[in-house]
């Protein structure tokens, strides 16, 4: 779109329509500005953009459906949107889409191909734009508590972006506290880094726009942001569910290499010992983790092929790990446990590979050990089992 044809020729005659609406209007027009040129939107879809931009003044879920209903006909009254054939779909006019598009500079951002382009600071857009962009290679989304909407999630389509490797899900529902001032580049090397704040009102300070509440179980959301298969890193920090996403675990996962969980709230460990080419797994302050079994390595085939080291950190309540068979960790060289004051040993299964054992805070009492295994301790018990293998 040429915005300066757009100042010169048409915006003198479409601004006064503009400026004559009243100001819960205009907000709510300018939104559609996110939708691409002749899209055509069912009034559900742009009734939830609304809603989810804190656009609709009303009292309830029902209250809000009304009014959207109300704010949508009288767009259309007023020429702004066309209706189709069905009550239930709206274009906008293709020049009233570039009005929109231009006063809505600064403060609203659609992701449209691949090509490289830069999100300016403090813009907004929905998470169901990354639906456009499919040449991500690492992706970084924060504040995931505040979506609302199941939709979002499923119209992200993370499933299908083939060239992603590294993901980072952070459902942390608090106010952000590392905003970045410089922009986020869509291209083959550099990240795309989300981040988001809660105000008074439903608001970006990065660079996708979430509803500030909550409504949303957190493994129904991770369910549907399942990643293509492709990906080599995951982390997720945050999560609120003692359920695991079907899909985390699962073997058809054939190179993701590196795992990390932090801050979750689960009272066990997800099954991750049949991915097939996965190196490295840090467990990092989970609470709720009294016991690690035989689901953690996977039952009856044997666990972790490719790990070759393992940390965990601050498991204040874990207090037994067991459930390892032989065969199971077969070229694990390192364990670093960090923090577990409850937990008095490790399963002493023959880990051959094992080659450093790093204890601090910890009042393990046996270990496993090889003639060739080096251990290292911080706070440790005074007498320290090491068991030859």
């Amino acid at each position: 779109m040429d915005l300066e044809r757009t100042r010169n020729e048409v915006l003198p005659v479409l601004e006064l329509c503009y400026k004559h609406m009243p100001i819960y209007l205009r907000r709510c027009f300018i939104s559609l500005s996110l939708y691409p040129k002749g899209h055509l939107s069912n009034k559900r879809e742009i009734i939830h953009l609304w809603k989810s931009l804190d656009l609709l003044n009303s009292n309830g879920s029902a209250d809000e459906k009304e009014t959207g209903s109300l704010y949508l006909k009288e767009l259309v009254q007023r020429s702004i949107l066309q209706m189709n054939d069905s009550l239930d779909w709206f274009k906008m006019h293709d020049l009233f889409h570039d009005l929109a598009c231009f006063l809505s500079e600064g403060e609203f951002y659609r992701l449209e191909g691949d090509a490289l382009v830069e999100i300016p600071q403090n813009v907004r857009c929905n998470v169901r734009e990354l639906r456009n962009v499919n040449k991500l290679k690492e992706l970084w989304i924060s504040g995931l508590g505040g979506i609302s909407c199941i939709e979002d999630a499923h119209e992200a389509q993370l499933q299908s972006k083939k060239q992603l490797r590294s993901l980072y899900l952070d459902f942390v529902d608090t106010p952000c506290q590392h905003i970045r001032s410089k922009y986020a580049s869509l291209s083959d090397d550099q990240p795309l880094e989300i981040w988001q704040r809660h105000r008074s009102r439903t608001e970006l300070t990065g660079h996708i726009l979430q509803s500030e509440h909550i409504t949303l179980s957190h493994d129904q959301l991770l369910e549907s942001l399942r990643p293509h298969c492709s990906i080599t890193k995951l982390t997720i920090v945050g999560y609120k569910s003692h359920k695991y996403p079907s899909w985390l675990g699962i073997d058809s996962f054939s190179k993701l290499t590196k795992v990390s969980l932090w801050n979750c709230e689960s009272k066990h460990l997800p099954a991750l010992g049949r991915l097939p080419s996965l190196e490295y797994i840090n467990i990092d302050y989970m609470p709720n983790v009294e016991r690690v079994g035989r689901e953690f390595t996977g039952h009856p085939s044997k666990g972790f092929p490719s790990l070759t080291n393992i940390e965990f950190h601050h498991m204040s309540n874990w207090l037994e790990w067991y459930g390892v068979d032989d065969g199971d960790f077969v070229h694990l060289q390192t364990l670093s446990i960090t923090g577990g004051l409850k937990l008095k040993s490790i399963p002493m299964a023959p880990f051959l590979s094992l080659l450093s054992v790093h204890l601090d805070r910890c009042h393990i009492t046996t270990i496993p050990a090889c003639s060739h295994t080096t251990i290292t301790s911080g706070f440790a018990p005074k007498s320290l089992f090491v068991s030859a293998l």
